[in-house]
């Protein structure tokens, strides 16, 4: 497997999507997500973990560097939105960050968000139940 740093768009989107009513709603591990800075805080835990990952699947010692949400909505569509955070959670899965709160924490807002896509889907409203 490889690992690489998801650029800063990556991360602005998911942290959008971890706000959004759709994903959570008003907290997000013990954060404020409907303020920038709260967005900010978020936003550089998953910058670190994405580093931290990479750093310890390549033996490096790269450092996160300063993070500030800044995301002007281009495509904020729920598939975009999971899509991007499953990116970033396959490039967090090295070392023991997928032991880490933020890379569980992660893993349940896309299954929140997977099965609201799937739910939404006329596929899913005409097949049968059982």
């Amino acid at each position: 497997m490889s690992a690489w740093i998801v650029n800063k768009e990556t991360i602005d989107r998911v942290v959008e999507g971890i706000a959004s009513d759709t994903w959570n709603g008003q907290i997000f591990m013990g954060i404020e997500t409907q303020t920038d800075e709260g967005k900010s805080q978020i936003g550089k835990l998953l910058w670190n973990a994405n580093h931290r990952a990479v750093n310890q699947r390549y033996g490096e010692k790269n450092r996160a560097g300063p993070y500030r949400f800044t995301y002007q909505l281009k495509n904020n569509s729920p598939v975009q939105l999971c899509k991007s955070a499953c990116c970033l959670r396959y490039q967090m899965s090295e070392g023991n960050v997928p032991d880490s709160k933020i890379y569980k924490e992660l893993s349940k807002q896309i299954e929140i968000q997977q099965s609201a896509i799937v739910s939404a889907l006329p596929e899913w409203a005409a097949a049968d139940w059982g």
